[in-house]
């Protein structure tokens, strides 16, 4: 998909340890291009061959190795992509005992890549039985902000 300086193509996501993530369930990460910056989300994925040509300037991985892949695998990955930036996702709330899963992996990534840690999700947005994210939490947050 293409609008105006904005380029969006869809990549594989998969992991071959998991059913629900598996090839055959067609996952997708996403490659979002924009003006001079090319962003990797990889969405629900282990580290997957077709890393190799997918060349990016912020990458966005997972990190919490229970249903995605883990920090060492997100570490190679950053060396495959060589990114400028790499944000890591899914630890956390979503991924029990990992909430210092996002700064020991923006430790472990090696110059010239940027490791940026992001503040967890906000708290206010989680149920507490589950960690994921409530909905109409989050549009009334939003709505009372006008947006």
């Amino acid at each position: 998909i293409s609008f105006d300086d904005v380029s969006i193509r869809a990549v594989p996501a998969y992991t071959g340890r998991h059913a629900y993530h598996a090839l055959a369930y067609g996952g997708l990460g996403f490659l979002i291009s924009m003006k001079r910056w090319d962003i990797y989300y990889a969405g629900d994925t282990d580290l997957i061959p077709e890393m190799d040509t997918i060349g990016c300037d912020i990458a966005i991985l997972p990190v919490g190795g229970i249903y995605t892949m883990g920090l060492d695998e997100a570490v190679e990955a950053t060396r495959r992509l060589r990114p400028s930036y790499v944000i890591p996702m899914q630890y956390g709330s979503e991924v029990p005992n990992s909430r210092e899963y996002g700064r020991l992996f923006t430790q472990a990534v090696s110059e010239p890549v940027q490791g940026v840690e992001r503040p967890l999700e906000n708290p206010r947005f989680a149920t507490r039985s589950t960690g994921t994210y409530d909905i109409r939490a989050l549009r009334a947050n939003l709505s009372a902000r006008g947006f």
